[in-house]
């Protein structure tokens, strides 16, 4: 009969130590899930805010790139009636 008493004294003693750790991981796992989800909202606002940046700065860039291929354009027009030009006066 004392074998048991000892024997049970013993598993609760080792059933509280183990609780008090679980408790211990688990409140752990909680605050590194709660900081993980807290990064990722804040990594998912950072690329969207520099997603409308870039956005922003690619349609300036597609405008101004197109006016700048249209004054190359005319300027090559321009270069080429002046060429024509100088060969037709040549000719005659």
């Amino acid at each position: 009969m004392k074998v048991a008493l000892l024997t049970t004294i013993f598993g609760i003693i080792v059933a509280l130590i183990l609780q008090v750790f679980y408790n211990y991981i688990i409140t752990k796992i909680e605050h590194l899930t709660a900081q993980m989800e807290e990064s990722a909202i804040a990594f998912l606002d950072t690329a969207l805010r520099y997603k409308k940046t870039k956005m922003k700065r690619t349609r300036l860039t597609i405008k101004t790139n197109k006016q700048f291929s249209n004054k190359v354009l005319i300027a090559l027009l321009v270069s080429s009636l002046v060429l024509f030009v100088f060969i037709l006066l040549g000719r005659l």
